[in-house]
């Protein structure tokens, strides 16, 4: 199940907040599990996690549905927010 699922209109979006790095299996197993459940899937990641990020690259090309954040956009978009 992912983090948290967001709804907007039709649609259905998973969000994935991965701090460290899984089994690639198990990091596929969601991806494909978020893609035949959800009409989109973000993936948070930080941006030294560069394995998990390749992981997700990867599937990218498999499931277009995938968006991949930078966990410092979120950082820095709730500091502006102070």
């Amino acid at each position: 199940m992912p983090d948290f699922i967001y709804k907007s209109g039709q649609n259905q979006y998973s969000v994935e907040i991965e701090l460290s790095l899984k089994a690639r299996q198990r990091l596929e197993k969601n991806i494909l599990k978020n893609y035949t459940e959800y009409d989109y899937q973000f993936w948070i990641v930080p941006q030294t996690k560069i394995k998990i990020k390749e992981i997700l690259e990867e599937n990218q090309k498999k499931y277009g549905d995938i968006e991949i954040i930078d966990l410092e956009v979120i950082d820095e978009f709730i500091r502006k927010q102070q």
